[in-house]
């Protein structure tokens, strides 16, 4: 799992399960990247380039609600 600053969630898979999701196309696969961006993957080649970079792969889950969220050094509700 990753949160980002923003305080979204994700969940992550490993690149085996991330393989089976895209062939049984269940759910949309993201490329999460380490300044909290992501990209939909669109294809099983943008697939195999995130594996093969490194990139955590993660399928969207949502908003956290009423949590607290650190920006700029500053604490505010989200």
């Amino acid at each position: 799992m990753k949160i980002t600053n923003d305080c979204f969630v994700w969940l992550t898979v490993d690149s085996k399960k991330a393989t089976e999701i895209w062939q049984k196309e269940v759910f949309n696969l993201f490329a999460l990247y380490d300044d909290d961006s992501e990209t939909l993957i669109e294809s099983e080649a943008q697939l195999a380039n995130a594996i093969s970079c490194g990139f955590q792969i993660g399928i969207e889950v949502g908003q956290l609600e009423n949590h607290k969220s650190t920006q700029n050094g500053e604490t505010k509700d989200v």
